[in-house]
């Protein structure tokens, strides 16, 4: 008791001396000041100034002996300008003498890789917030968001905001207790480890809602809505494949026809509209339009589809207007609104109120895009009172939202395809959730390399190596890699295939598939699996040689009894459709980037736009829209 009572005391001594030599550093600063006016307003700007550089100094420290000097306005301006400026300058030094070449070289380093990560996908009101926190080093957070590709306009923004507010409390309260500078101090910081234990609560109960949201989503769909004489606007996925302008694969197509015929049947007056493709410039237009798409789906329906090939204006409205119950027109490639500024695909305001004014209700079933905040889907949504799920964004939501969410287990991941930098959040989300990872394609590659294996010429991205070491070292035994597969001396369909050991491969020879051994060890991890989920082929499927183990993978999955099967989109999917495994599997995702980013945990934004279920059926009902 006496030695916590004889601490207490310390303390107490050693904070009533700060604050005596602080207040006479004041004083003194105060008769300097009225001696040297221009040297003061020197002193103000390069006080912080300096802090910008050397994150040691103490800011608050400055800006009160800034207020001191010169008054609380002229006092918090300079601060403000010394500061952020000095930020920025370094901020702009560091990063275009790095460049992006180096950035990218220390951000694949598994130490710096998920923080590097954390900051590139907070908000402008993060980066606020936290830059305006006196007690968090400024200068060492700007040094980190120098290696980022954050842009110099919003990084300016972030700097002179989060300067001014923070500057702003500091010289209020430092001016009302004049006498007392070092107290104001030791009240600002009290306020601040206040203010940030409300918004660490607020934060991890948003985190705690969005989790249990997850996990018992419900949309209202397009079987909420009533129907009848209104004008459905209805965003499509129909971004199918093309070659001499005919299309190759109309499943988007098809797998859109459920919704349609539902508005049709419905008495709905049908508006589809999509993308397709990238279009930048006017010449990109000649082979973008959706004439070949508007074609196909007249002939999947037996009936006319009016195709208007605009994106606005009065013909596309007129011709609205003129639609009947159960008629259906399609206007001309969203993707058009880029060619001037990006509008579609950086959900320009204007354009999404634009297009949600030509209806009545709107409709989002395109799964595809459902990652993206684009005019078509946020921006529509922002609009309309009434905004729901079509069929085929309600079956993506069930299969691949309970898989992630609320697996039947066991459960068991099967990740394939070239680079592990594309799938790094997938793989740590997986970890927590999945109870086998199972890795093949060129990605197993960089995993076989950090296990110190023989890989040849197969491709590795050298830059995660040492991370694919670490993801292994937690997963504990849950990550699964190839025993075996088939090499070749170079990446072609008629390359002379060798089948070795993965602890034999030949140095000047690279990996295209795996091998029999491989596809035996998964099918035995496989085994009793009640939740499967598939995203990327095993090997160079396109070539005939090489394609046994994706079409293993697509066999084994087929007869794996009792089990939910999918299939996660992009080349996974289209190798099952095309071996004709298609009516095998228990769903296959129509949205590659969406189903990746749906893996990973994220919320999407083109389904959080959505009106949420009043009562999800069978599920508790834990947040309102």
């Amino acid at each position: 008791m006496m030695n916590i009572r004889y601490r207490f005391i310390v303390l107490a001594n050693f904070f009533s001396r700060m604050s005596t030599y602080f207040n006479e550093f004041i004083a003194r600063a105060q008769e300097f000041a009225q001696s040297s006016v221009w040297l003061a307003i020197l002193v103000g700007v390069g006080m912080p100034l300096a802090e910008a550089i050397f994150p040691v100094l103490p800011i608050l420290a400055i800006v009160t002996a800034n207020v001191t000097l010169l008054g609380p306005f002229w006092g918090t301006l300079l601060s403000i300008v010394g500061s952020a400026g000095g930020m920025y300058c370094i901020f702009l030094i560091l990063n275009l003498s790095i460049g992006e070449k180096f950035r990218k070289s220390i951000i694949t380093r598994p130490q710096v890789l998920r923080f590097y990560r954390w900051l590139s996908n907070k908000s402008t009101a993060f980066y606020v917030l936290i830059l305006s926190v006196p007690f968090i080093p400024s200068a060492v957070v700007n040094y980190a968001m120098s290696l980022t590709s954050i842009s110099k306009k919003r990084y300016a923004v972030i700097l002179f905001s989060s300067r001014a507010i923070m500057f702003s409390v500091i010289g209020f309260l430092s001016s009302l207790m004049k006498d007392k500078p070092f107290e104001a101090i030791m009240i600002i910081l009290a306020g601040y480890f206040l203010a940030y234990a409300i918004y660490y609560g607020i934060v991890q109960l948003v985190k705690y809602i969005k989790k249990r949201r997850r996990l018992f989503m419900s949309k209202k769909t397009v079987r909420d809505l009533d129907l009848k004489g209104k004008v459905v606007l209805m965003r499509v996925d129909f971004n199918v494949p093309l070659k001499g302008g005919v299309i190759t694969d109309d499943n988007r197509i098809v797998q859109a026809l459920p919704t349609i015929k539902y508005v049709k049947e419905n008495g709905g007056k049908l508006v589809l509209f999509s993308h397709l493709g990238r279009v930048k410039t006017e010449e990109d237009k000649a082979k973008a339009s959706l004439a070949p798409v508007v074609k196909r789906l007249s002939e999947l329906l037996g009936e006319k589809v009016v195709f208007i090939p605009e994106t606005r204006g009065a013909k596309l409205e007129a011709a609205i207007k003129k639609l009947k119950e159960g008629e259906i027109l399609m206007f001309e490639n969203t993707r058009f609104e880029d060619v001037d500024g990006s509008k579609e695909s950086k959900n320009n305001p204007e354009l999404g109120a634009y297009w949600a004014s030509l209806g009545d209700v709107f409709v989002n079933d395109a799964f595809g895009t459902a990652h993206r905040a684009h005019a078509s889907n946020v921006g529509i949504a922002a609009n309309k009172k009434d905004a729901v799920a079509g069929f085929l964004l309600e079956k993506e939501i069930k299969f691949i939202g309970d898989a992630v969410n609320n697996p039947a287990r066991p459960f068991v991941a099967i990740l394939g395809g070239a680079k592990v930098s594309d799938k790094i959040s997938v793989i740590e989300n997986l970890l927590k959730k999945a109870d086998k990872i199972l890795i093949c394609g060129a990605m197993a590659y960089t995993f076989l390399k950090a296990l110190g294996k023989e890989v040849g010429t197969s491709k590795v991205e050298e830059d995660y190596v040492e991370y694919a070491k670490d993801l292994l070292k937690n997963a504990k035994g849950k990550i699964i890699l190839p025993v075996d597969h088939l090499v070749a001396s170079e990446f072609s369909a008629d390359a002379e295939a060798e089948l070795v050991d993965v602890n034999h491969t030949p140095a000047d020879k690279m990996g295209l598939d795996i091998g029999p051994k491989t596809l035996k060890t998964f099918e035995k991890e496989l085994h009793g699996a009640k939740t499967v989920v598939w995203n990327g082929p095993a090997g160079v499927f396109e070539f005939e040689k090489f394609a046994a183990g994706t079409k293993g993978i697509c066999e084994i999955l087929a007869n794996l009894e009792g089990a939910n099967t999918i299939i996660g989109g992009g080349d996974s999917a289209a190798a099952a459709i095309n071996m004709g495994y298609e009516a095998k599997f228990t769903h296959i995702s129509t949205g590659g980037g969406a189903s990746l980013e749906y893996l990973e945990g994220k919320e999407l934004p083109g389904i959080a736009c959505l009106n949420d279920s009043e009562k999800p059926k069978g599920k508790k009902q834990c947040a309102e829209k």
